[in-house]
């Protein structure tokens, strides 16, 4: 990463929605997972007491970015009965409902802006000061709405709006017409306030996945710009799901992709330190051997595969070639012990020698060979780039033999080229057949790619839980590849069912 030092502010939408949505953003709070959240104080858990935990949060970290989350739609409208509602004064369900208003002349603009003036004030006299303003469903953004909108912002001192453009071209490679039209709305809106700030996380709201966002995340990480992170966390639970039926959301699970996200970006700033500090212990080997450790660092991004692995315990580095990535993840941790193995002899005797004074450990063995010494077990295993050069049986022999030297709950993190129909996938093949045969000085033809799909298929199948596949982010010339984790759970298959008598050939770190 040349300029690791985005802000990153990931905003939790729908406090004050419900009881289950409040406590799940107060508890990512407490985590330090979120840089603020914006409120619907016109939810059904917007009472007072409801919004005072969060106040006391804001008095206590001044720095939170806490905001008013304007709605037309969900809730109940704090200025009675208008245009905007119906005869209880409830607000339409969704956002479709206030277009058509908008369209039809029904709904008065004056009723708007009166009503949104109302919510803001009801925050401040929650003792909340807000800090951004954004929409329920973006509503906001609406031609004769977003005026409103910018003008209470003013009004009130509210320093920025969100503008929840995400990309365009994301839009359109997804195909569905709302969400087009939305991120060409969204887009003007951008452009309309300086491209202050992009949001991330809109395109896939309500099932954030750091798969979703990590590359156009690397993206303003390279750029150094600052990025909002929309995000939907909450306390999973059947009254929450029987409120929202429609949405689809997954709250729970969005507290974990929090985590992973949070790991990633603090690994990402990291790199740069990281990698030095490896260059450093290769700089008195032969050029050869540098511009090898230097591609492979390039090329890869280790930091995303640190940042899937435990940061204690034992872990070992399958292929390890010439031991630059064991030896990053050895100095980027303390509590981890690394061992690395590969069986060509003179990439490990320059491995050891750099490794001094490092919790690193070199053996000249293959993988298969390793494991069935049994060195184990296990809290994480690694194969960066070297199941494709094994048959099919052997990689899924050698995966079993991985699985049975991990403790329980233990990490498997792989990364491969991801197999497809696409011309880019043809190209990578190609580079790999020419590569390895100058290297080797003999042809090499013959590679075992499998997609990410099949990899999930058959980690299952060998008692694995894949809870995260990340495309490689950022590559833009060759084939992408994916980083899957991968967790053991009990064994119900013995190793000896797989494919018997077949031995995998020597494991050669990928070139």
């Amino acid at each position: 990463m040349e300029n690791p030092h985005v802000q990153l502010l990931p905003i939790a939408d729908d406090f004050g929605l419900h009881p289950d949505i409040n406590q799940g953003i107060l508890d990512c709070l407490a985590e330090g997972l979120l840089a603020g959240t914006s409120v619907a104080v016109c939810g059904d858990a917007a009472e007072d007491e409801a919004l005072a935990p969060l106040a006391a949060r804001c008095r206590q970290q001044p720095e939170l970015d806490c905001g008013i989350h304007l709605m037309l739609c969900e809730g109940r409208a704090l200025t009675g009965v208008s245009s905007l509602t119906d005869a209880t004064g409830r607000f339409p369900e969704a956002y479709p409902a206030v277009v058509r208003g908008l369209l039809a002349g029904r709904l008065r603009l004056a009723d708007v802006e009166r009503e949104w003036d109302a919510q803001i004030r009801r925050l401040q006299a929650a003792g909340i000061s807000p800090r951004h303003l954004d929409g329920h469903q973006h509503v906001h953004l609406l031609p004769g709405l977003w005026p409103l909108a910018v003008r209470l912002a003013r009004t009130h001192g509210i320093p920025r709006l969100r503008t929840s453009y995400q990309s365009l071209g994301g839009a359109l490679r997804r195909g569905a017409p709302a969400l087009i039209a939305f991120q060409q709305l969204a887009l003007v809106r951008y452009l309309q306030t300086g491209r202050q700030r992009r949001t991330l996380g809109v395109l896939c709201s309500t099932d954030l996945t750091a798969a979703g966002v990590l590359d156009a995340l690397v993206g303003e990480l390279r750029r150094g710009r600052p990025v909002e992170l929309m995000s939907h966390p909450g306390r999973d639970s059947e009254a929450l799901r029987q409120r929202f039926p429609t949405w689809g959301a997954h709250w729970g699970q969005e507290v974990q992709e929090l985590r992973r996200l949070q790991a990633l970006v603090t690994a990402a700033a990291a790199d740069p330190a990281r990698q030095a500090a490896v260059r450093q212990r290769y700089a008195d080997q032969p050029w050869a051997v540098r511009s090898f450790v230097e591609t492979r660092l390039r090329l890869c991004p280790i930091w995303v595969v640190e940042a899937l692995l435990p940061a204690q315990g034992r872990i070992v580095d399958l292929g390890c070639g010439h031991g630059h990535f064991s030896l990053y993840l050895a100095l980027a941790a303390a509590g981890r012990e690394v061992l690395g193995a590969d069986d060509d002899p003179r990439k490990i005797a320059v491995a050891q020698a750099v490794s001094a004074e490092a919790a690193v450990t070199f053996v000249p063995k293959r993988g298969d060979e390793l494991l069935a010494s049994s060195p184990g077990p296990f809290d994480a295993a690694l194969l960066l780039d070297v199941l494709y050069q094994l048959p099919p049986a052997a990689q899924e022999r050698l995966l079993g033999q991985v699985h049975e030297q991990l403790v329980d709950g233990g990490v498997l993190v792989l990364k491969e080229t991801d197999r497809h129909l696409g011309p880019r996938y043809g190209v990578a093949y190609l580079e790999e057949c020419l590569v390895v045969s100058l290297l080797r000085r003999r042809p090499a033809f013959r590679y075992h790619y499998r997609s990410a799909a099949d990899w999930t298929a058959l980690l299952t199948r060998l008692g694995f839980t894949v809870d995260c596949c990340l495309p490689t982010p950022a590559e833009r010339l060759n084939n992408r590849s994916v980083i899957l984790r991968a967790v053991r759970t009990p064994r119900q298959v013995p190793t000896s069912a797989l494919d018997p008598g077949l031995r995998p050939p020597g494991i050669e770190s990928a070139p």
